[in-house]
């Protein structure tokens, strides 16, 4: 495979989906040399078609949005995705996470969970809600 090739490939990766430079590394390997890899990935990078922090900015309000992970979820996510955790740490300290709670009743509500807390407080941590979110949701329910 040449560089041109190479590159063709990685932009039509790059079409289908948004992909980490980790991520699309790892895909260009199975085809390519490491050097012709490591030049066209440079290639993207300074021409800003491959940005992880970009990436890791889109993905964190893409599930704030959908309120479907807590913060460890989302952080969880972005590290198997590949990205690096300085890039995590300063992405997720621009979001403000103060809806986590909402977020956590609501999917409760979405999977009717409310009745059998044991299973709804294994339902959110298994989705990386942290355990003071989960004591603040399950609480109230307690009482109820």
């Amino acid at each position: 495979m040449n560089e041109a090739e190479v590159l063709a490939l990685a932009m039509r990766l790059l079409g289908r989906r948004d992909l980490s430079e980790y991520e699309l590394r790892q895909k260009l390997r199975l085809k390519a040399l490491p050097s012709q890899v490591d030049r066209t990935v440079s290639y993207l990078l300074e021409r800003h078609y491959l940005s992880d922090e970009l990436l890791c900015r889109r993905l964190i309000e893409k599930h704030c949005i959908q309120g479907d992970l807590g913060s460890l979820g989302i952080r969880n996510k972005l590290r198997k995705r590949g990205i690096s955790d300085p890039i995590i740490r300063e992405q997720m300290s621009q979001i403000d996470f103060s809806e986590e709670d909402i977020w956590a009743k609501d999917l409760l509500t979405k999977r009717r969970l409310l009745d059998d807390l044991p299973k709804a407080a294994r339902f959110l941590y298994s989705r990386g809600f942290s355990r003071p979110v989960i004591n603040r949701v399950i609480s109230p329910l307690m009482t109820e």
